[in-house]
Formats: C-alpha cells, sequence, structure tokens
C-alpha cells in the first residue's frame, strides 16, 4: 500500500526532527540572539518540563544588545527543550493565536538552520539569530 504524499512527508519531518534533536542534545553552546520580546514570549511558555527558559538562564547571562535586543547563552539541552517546545506550539496551532505560532514557526526553523549546518569539529556553531534586521547587516 503506498501512502499518501502528506503522510510521507509528516514522516520525513518528523524523521529530521528527531535527528535535529540529536544533534542538538550533542551541541556545547550557542547563542540566541533576538529581540527582548521574542524571549519573553518564549519564557512565558514553560517549555520543558514545565520549566521556563528564564529557569534555566539565569537572567545575569541574559546580555542587552542596544535597546531591544539580548543575547542569550544555551546550552544543548536548552537547545533540544526550545525545539520541542516550539515544535509543539507550531502542531497546536489551530489553539493559539496567529502571532503564537509565527514566533514559534521562525524560531524552531532559525535554531534547525544552525543546528542542520555542516560544522566544522571543535569550532564554535554561529548564534542563533531571529531578526531579519541583523541577519542582513552580517552578511
Amino acid at each position: 500500500m503506498k501512502w499518501p504524499s502528506w503522510i510521507r512527508d509528516m514522516q520525513a519531518s518528523q524523521r529530521a526532527h528527531e535527528q535535529r534533536m540529536q544533534r542538538a542534545a550533542g551541541v556545547d553552546a550557542v547563542k540566541l540572539v533576538c529581540r527582548r520580546d521574542v524571549w519573553d514570549q518564549l519564557d512565558l511558555w514553560q517549555i520543558s518540563g514545565g520549566h521556563r527558559p528564564s529557569e534555566w538562564v539565569s537572567p545575569g547571562l541574559v546580555r542587552r544588545i542596544g535597546d531591544d535586543m539580548v543575547e542569550v547563552p544555551l546550552s544543548g539541552l536548552n537547545v533540544v527543550a526550545l525545539l520541542r517546545s516550539t515544535r509543539r506550539h507550531l502542531r497546536a496551532a489551530e489553539a493559539l493565536q496567529a502571532g503564537t505560532r509565527t514566533v514559534a514557526h521562525r524560531v524552531y526553523d532559525q535554531i534547525a538552520q544552525v543546528i542542520d549546518a555542516e560544522a566544522t569539529p571543535g569550532a564554535p556553531l554561529p548564534a542563533i539569530v531571529v531578526d531579519d534586521e541583523l541577519v542582513a547587516a552580517t552578511q
């Protein structure tokens, strides 16, 4: 029996997600750079086991960049929790506000882009940047 294409696509997406989670678990450290309101939104989601990101990252380690940006140091386990949470928020999209789904989609995609990239062994990962203006300025 040949499965419909949407089922095959869903299965491929799940496999890619599982592989991404495994790679993320092996990350030593990576920085998340985003607008303060995006970080605050992520903090409202109670990501991992009912914990909020502000519980894993000491506020003293969240570095302000200018007036409205932050740089947040993350471990591999933090990245796994963010991937899990943002994917969960994408799948529960019908119950969420459109803005929440959009933020979840954007954060997931930016994390995936960094985690999926071929990294040089021993070299630090580039920052996960969730801001078009900042990305454009560095290209």
